[in-house]
C-alpha cells in the first residue's frame, strides 16, 4: 500500500550513541472526519 500524505517529517532519536528514525506522516481531514496521523515502525538507516 502506497501512503501519500499532506505533510510529513522525519525523527531522528540518539540514545548513548546509537541512531534511530521515524518517519511521521499527516493527513488533513474534513468536515466528517477529523485529521490522522502515522508513525513509522522505524530503522537505524535515515531513509532515501
Amino acid at each position: 500500500m502506497i501512503h501519500k500524505p499532506h505533510g510529513w517529517v522525519i525523527l531522528k532519536f540518539t540514545n548513548k550513541g546509537d541512531v534511530f528514525f521515524k518517519i511521521f506522516a499527516s493527513w488533513r481531514g474534513g468536515y466528517s472526519d477529523g485529521d490522522s496521523w502515522r508513525l513509522s515502525s522505524g530503522s537505524n538507516k535515515p531513509p532515501v
